[in-house]
């Protein structure tokens, strides 16, 4: 958990942070939410990015939104994301979670992607909740993805149902093979043979079904749709 200025920094010094377009379960991960979301409902009239990074996400949620408005707390990340996605109806602005600067009910999707869990303060996650809470139209829905490890997986379902949601599917993408298999080439890297093998998203297929057999121990990020309470 760091302040903005660190993640100001760390957009300075490097391109893109934690590589979601060159990591094949980042990938895949984003492929995945945009079509879970169209399953569900098809497209929504205004949707919340929280944590738009560069936009690598958000680009994918243009298509179901007919106006969409992305937030980070950097503003080189939030220039890069409105640069990244160049469509009228979407708009980007630098703020922070908790601290939304939206009117109540104002949004029919909300999506936060590593929000929560990654990078809010344990003791100000409640109040984060809250916010999302408030700035979803009745019957709202919230779609959040967390890198989560096994012990915390209960304890963040009952955060979110304890917070006036009720939650509707549990996705779990079953990646905690393929990052166990990601770490094996740190040290290398930035091979060309490495590159392609870690951004295969028939990779991720491949290790996903001796993940599947570790059950909910075998998901370090897990989908989670739930509608707000009133």
């Amino acid at each position: 958990m760091a302040t903005q200025a660190y993640y100001q920094k760390i957009y300075q010094e490097h391109k893109e942070p934690w590589n979601y377009r060159a990591r094949g379960a980042e990938i895949l991960r984003h492929e995945e939410i945009p079509d879970l979301l169209f399953g569900f409902k098809g497209t929504f009239e205004n949707v919340l990015d929280i944590g738009t990074s560069l936009g690598q996400l958000t680009r994918k949620l243009l298509p179901l939104s007919k106006r969409l408005v992305g937030f980070d707390v950097s503003s080189l990340a939030v220039k890069t994301a409105s640069l990244n996605c160049p469509m009228s109806h979407a708009k980007f602005l630098v703020a922070a979670l908790p601290g939304l600067p939206f009117l109540q009910e104002t949004f029919d999707l909300i999506v936060v992607s590593d929000g929560i869990h990654e990078f809010v303060l344990k003791e100000k996650r409640k109040k984060a909740l809250a916010e999302i809470h408030m700035s979803l139209k009745k019957d709202g829905i919230c779609l959040f993805s967390d890198y989560l490890k096994t012990k915390d997986y209960n304890r963040f379902l009952e955060l979110i149902e304890s917070s006036h949601f009720k939650i509707v599917f549990i996705y779990p993408l079953y990646d905690r093979v393929w990052y166990q298999f990601e770490s094996w080439f740190k040290g290398i890297r930035n091979f060309f043979w490495v590159k392609k093998l870690i951004s295969s998203i028939t990779i991720v297929k491949i290790l996903r079904m001796p993940a599947r057999l570790l059950g909910k121990y075998g998901s370090r990020h897990i989908l989670i749709l739930a509608q707000k309470k009133d």
